[in-house]
């Protein structure tokens, strides 16, 4: 998944390195794993380093053969392939940037903590709600389904209720099934939000969402800003460089063993992106204050 390609401005953190909360440690007792040199990864090791304190071993595994030092503790993954690499037992496991995607014990047995890609859901829906008063009937789309996703559906059900919205969770079976059932919801919704889904986020799984939102007055929500750029309403998500600085904050905690007993962890900071000609063109009319509130707009 490409990143913007706008540039982020950065605020400087590392209050924390200032007031030595982060422990001293041997170089190599945490590492970095990218599966590639993909922008996306290398950005969120940037953040990682900010909310980490100092940069680290950094390997790729498209170009590496991978020799983790004697004493590591701590491994850092950017991405499916890194977070599924066989790392010793022994090691803890932090991962990031696994849209929809769980590391469990079959693939490492030692202790495991995700950095979710999801925006929060309290987070998530009211903004959705600012930008979209009248919002009462969401759609969702998933085609990847697990135990844990699931759970965080009856979440997103239980969430949206408490604010006035019906969420709508509709799974597919494939990608290809959402023009048929995007028809037969027509009239029905007042907008759609898909998630951080890798199988439903396509390039023609978009396209097809995009035009339904223009011809049926229906907002697009999308997790991943790059999309508004290309057509869709809004999204309210974390960059990647927010999405590392928080992993180099929880792998600063794993170090210092103040983490405690936590298994996955969300972003702590969220951008509002907005097109106007796309809300324009489904119906949508957003606030002027939510417009100046925005980070980001495009025309």
């Amino acid at each position: 998944m490409k990143p913007s390609a706008r540039s982020i401005t950065l605020a400087l953190l590392l209050a924390f390195v200032g007031s030595g909360w982060i422990p001293l440690a041997n170089a190599e007792d945490v590492v970095a794993v990218l599966s590639s040199e993909s922008p996306a990864y290398r950005e969120a090791l940037a953040g990682f380093e900010e909310g980490f304190g100092r940069s680290v071993p950094t390997f790729t595994l498209s170009k590496n053969e991978l020799h983790l030092p004697n004493s590591t503790k701590v491994v850092v993954a950017f991405g499916g392939k890194a977070a599924t690499y066989p790392y010793p037992d022994g090691t803890t496991l932090v991962y990031c940037l696994t849209p929809m995607f769980w590391v469990g014990p079959e693939q490492h047995a030692g202790r495991r903590i995700r950095i979710s890609v999801a925006t929060r859901l309290d987070a998530l829906l009211p903004k959705l709600k600012e930008i979209q008063p009248g919002l009462k009937r969401l759609a969702v789309f998933v085609v990847m389904r697990s135990a844990i996703n699931d759970e965080y559906h009856r979440e997103l059900i239980r969430v949206a209720r408490a604010i006035g919205i019906e969420a709508r969770i509709e799974y597919l079976s494939q990608a290809d099934d959402l023009p048929d059932r995007l028809r037969s919801l027509a009239g029905k919704i007042d907008a759609i939000w898909m998630p951080p889904d890798p199988l439903l986020v396509t390039p023609t799984a978009f396209a097809v969402a995009k035009e339904f939102a223009r011809s049926n007055n229906t907002p697009l929500y999308v997790p991943v800003d790059s999309l508004v750029d290309k057509g869709a309403t809004a999204s309210f998500v974390s960059s990647f460089r927010e999405s590392g600085r928080t992993t180099g904050r929880i792998a600063a905690k794993v170090v210092a063993g103040t983490l405690g007993n936590v298994e996955a962890v969300y972003p702590d900071r969220y951008e509002l992106t907005i097109n106007l000609t796309a809300a324009a063109q489904s119906g949508l009319t957003i606030p002027p204050d939510i417009v100046k509130k925005a980070e980001r707009v495009v025309p």
